[in-house]
């Protein structure tokens, strides 16, 4: 895939998005034959990894871009806006699965609506960070203010997802284990890319 092939560059990647993660939604429901708590669950696991790619392209686009240029982390910065509203609407098959399952009243070890009612403060700033990522929203907020709070909802994000992938590990570690991993490796190319970004900075001793 070349980065200035515009089938996968700008909006249009929000669109593959929303299909492809929605052809695995469509199919995951039918292989359960109308087994329907269980078909959630695993479209709530399936979308819960989709969004962590997804989440994962987006994050790692700054530091790729500092400590390996090139043509992927090129694309990845041009595109960082179009992976986070891919992202989110990953994410938005998953609200809906976890919805649905709770109204069916087979949310299991989700513990219920009341449970989950502490997530809808994350995805309340998901649906911020979505409704904001566009320039209007950036003249009209200002860059800087702009810019602090996509990252307090970036690692807000963040600490959604290592919970969500850290807490299983010691049950089941096989299933979780390469996510949270995945997580750790992402919040450490963050610090090299700072850390490099840093020594740059420093003036070279006479």
């Amino acid at each position: 895939m070349k980065p200035e092939n515009r089938l996968w560059n700008g909006p249009v990647l929000v669109l593959w998005t929303t299909l492809a993660v929605g052809a695995m939604v469509a199919a995951i429901w039918g292989a359960f034959h109308g087994a329907e708590p269980q078909a959630l669950r695993a479209i709530i696991r399936a979308t819960a990894r989709t969004s962590l790619a997804l989440y994962a392209l987006g994050f790692a686009a700054g530091p790729l871009g500092t400590l390996v240029p090139g043509s992927f982390s090129k694309y990845l910065l041009k595109n960082r806006r179009y992976l986070g509203l891919s992202f989110g609407i990953s994410h938005l098959y998953h609200l809906a699965a976890i919805l649905l399952l709770v109204l069916h009243g087979a949310s299991g070890n989700l513990g219920g609506l009341a449970a989950i009612l502490p997530g809808g403060f994350l995805y309340l700033w998901i649906f911020f960070m979505m409704a904001t990522s566009n320039d209007q929203a950036v003249r009209w907020l200002g860059a800087r203010r702009w810019k602090r709070l996509h990252r307090v909802g970036t690692y807000l994000i963040f600490l959604g997802f290592l919970k969500g992938f850290g807490l299983p590990v010691a049950q089941d570690p096989l299933a979780y284990g390469p996510f949270f991993a995945l997580l750790l490796g992402l919040l450490g190319l963050r610090f090299a890319a700072w850390r490099a970004s840093r020594n740059r900075a420093e003036p070279v001793p006479g």
